[in-house]
């Protein structure tokens, strides 16, 4: 397997994580970031400043931030400013105390995990920038995620300075970058928090399909072999506006798809046949959220495999398609001691049910416990049962991804 043939020159040209040097059709987005910090690095008086990103998913928002992540920490070395950039994604880091702690830690790398407050933390962050005479500028991506949770984060982040003397924050400050696809997300806030925020936003448009061409173009060439993928294949999948909306991020991992399939089947060349192979493929994933199942856990994975898997041994035994959390207890505990894994407590366990429940990943709902014998009698207690919330034809697919991802 190793010495098979492949496609691929730079797999991971065509991923998320991958910033290109030059980014297209976005130099006025940028152009803006950087117009708007650019006070940092002339010694002017700059007081906290926010930013917010705001465009559909695959419009080029993380990558536009982490361009100017990179452009502001390479100039703050170069000209010797006391400007630290950190980009956190709260799909990652899912609560507050995770948030603060993490952004801690990458100052004070022996900072304790436990055992403070989230407003000790930020008491910390503020005396630590203070002392240092630093600004920096905290950019929280798929920040959905955490207003959906806890808007108070937010609310103390932006007043973080307003209780001091305004010279004294000149020197040193924290300036916040928020992603995100909705702005009207952020109406959930208070007024004055999202009256400061909305003052400086930065819109992301869908590419166009000739914009996407261009992109796949540069990308492809970077990414396959020579002669892999012609432009006809390519100007294809661009002009396919139904499927990919204008959203950037799924026409890469269409085109990566598409070469793992060449691969595979010893293919030289990548065709339009191959790429609709692909287009097909991803259009029979489940329509639940990416991010959120790439940053389970491997406990959290192994706990809504075994809801998946439950639920669809129920659904084959023609009975009804939900499954309680004690049934769901007893599978889980049987497939850890088929993997020799030694099982969650029922404290946590309970936690990962919440979590995946508040995540969209599973649904749930309690009822009353009912006597058995009269099932019109109600006795103490209360049972929760748990159940999907997405179509039944995506269930099989989703039990191979995540069996796949767990034991592959």
């Amino acid at each position: 397997m190793l010495q098979a043939s492949t496609v691929f020159k730079d797999e991971t040209i065509l991923t998320p994580s991958h910033v290109p040097q030059n980014i297209l059709f976005r130099d006025g987005q940028l152009r803006k970031m950087i117009e708007h910090y650019k006070g940092l690095f002339r010694n002017e008086s700059f007081l906290q400043s926010h930013l917010v990103l705001v465009g559909n998913e695959g419009t080029g928002k993380t990558l536009a931030v982490n361009a100017l992540g990179k452009s502001i920490s390479f100039s703050a070395s170069r000209y010797e400013k006391n400007i630290s950039y950190l980009h956190v994604d709260c799909s990652q880091f899912r609560t507050s105390y995770e948030i603060m702690n993490h952004v801690m830690r990458q100052f004070i790398k022996a900072f304790p995990k436990k055992g403070l407050s989230t407003a000790e933390i930020m008491e910390k962050l503020q005396q630590h920038l203070s002392l240092r005479q630093i600004h920096l500028i905290l950019a929280l991506d798929e920040i959905e995620t955490l207003v959906l949770h806890n808007t108070e984060l937010l609310y103390q982040l932006v007043r973080l300075w307003e209780t001091q003397k305004p010279r004294s924050s000149y020197q040193h400050g924290l300036h916040l970058i928020l992603v995100t696809r909705q702005l009207n997300m952020l109406k959930d806030l208070d007024s004055s928090t999202f009256s400061s925020l909305q003052k400086n936003i930065v819109f992301f448009e869908n590419y166009t399909p000739e914009q996407l061409e261009e992109i796949l173009l540069v990308r492809a060439k970077k990414a396959f072999l020579s002669d892999v993928i012609s432009r006809e294949a390519i100007s294809f999948l661009a002009r396919q506006v139904e499927y990919h909306q204008g959203n950037c991020r799924k026409a890469l991992e269409t085109l990566r798809r598409a070469g793992i399939t060449a691969s595979r089947e010893n293919l030289s060349k990548i065709t339009i046949q191959t790429i609709q192979k692909a287009m097909e493929e991803i259009n029979n994933i489940p329509n639940i959220n990416r991010n959120a199942l790439s940053t389970l856990t491997p406990h959290e994975l192994l706990v809504l495999y075994t809801i998946v898997k439950g639920i669809l041994d129920r659904k084959h035994q023609d009975q009804e398609c939900q499954i309680t959390t004690n049934e769901i207890k007893s599978l889980y505990q049987e497939i850890c001691r088929q993997l020799n894994v030694i099982p969650l407590k029922h404290t946590r366990f309970w936690e990962i049910i919440q979590e995946l429940a508040s995540r969209g990943l599973i649904s749930k709902k309690v009822r009353n416990k009912k006597d058995p014998r009269n099932p019109a009698r109600r006795v103490r207690g209360r049972t929760t049962f748990v159940a999907l919330p997405f179509p039944q034809h995506y269930w099989n697919q989703l039990e191979n991804n995540l069996f796949s991802w767990i034991f592959g």
